[in-house]
């Protein structure tokens, strides 16, 4: 009697799951071969209004719409922008002797702008007769354009 009821309890199990697997895929739209079609008429009509309402904005006098970036042009990471901010750091303080890090914490992405923003601190090292002078730059970077869009420097 042991035996059958084992046996039973694997079939049950066995059973069970197949049906959750089936219901999941059922569920998650897999089976559905007409609803494919019936999603995909909609969207196309989106694509088609986005299409008429640029040709719409580029006759009103607007311009001509600026193509979107691919995505293999578009600022992925604040490392980045990073890189970028401090290229144009150096490249504006050049000669002069510093000490600079930046703020991490301060840092960050403006989704409605698409903008990253920046704060990098710096110090310049004081000379005989020439004081030590301490700044904060604040860097913003277009993350569809991958160029800075803003750069200030402002004393602390």
């Amino acid at each position: 009697m042991q035996k059958k009821e084992l046996l039973l309890v694997a079939v049950a199990t066995v059973l069970v799951v197949n049906l959750s697997i089936a219901g999941t895929l059922l569920a998650s739209g897999y089976f559905a071969g007409e609803d494919e079609a019936a999603e995909q008429a909609p969207q196309q009509e989106v694509a088609a209004d986005s299409d008429a309402e640029a040709t719409a904005d580029g006759a009103a006098g607007q311009g001509p719409a600026e193509p979107k970036p691919s995505a293999a042009e578009y600022l992925h990471s604040m490392a980045e922008a990073m890189y970028i901010c401090e290229d144009k750091f150096l490249a504006s303080t050049a000669g002069v002797n510093k000490s600079y890090e930046f703020k991490h914490s301060e840092s960050y992405f403006s989704e409605e702008d698409e903008i990253y923003r920046i704060f990098i601190e710096f110090e310049t090292i004081g000379k005989p007769g020439m004081p030590a002078q301490a700044s904060s730059v604040m860097c913003d970077v277009s993350a569809p354009k991958r160029t800075v869009a803003g750069y200030k420097v402002l004393p602390l």
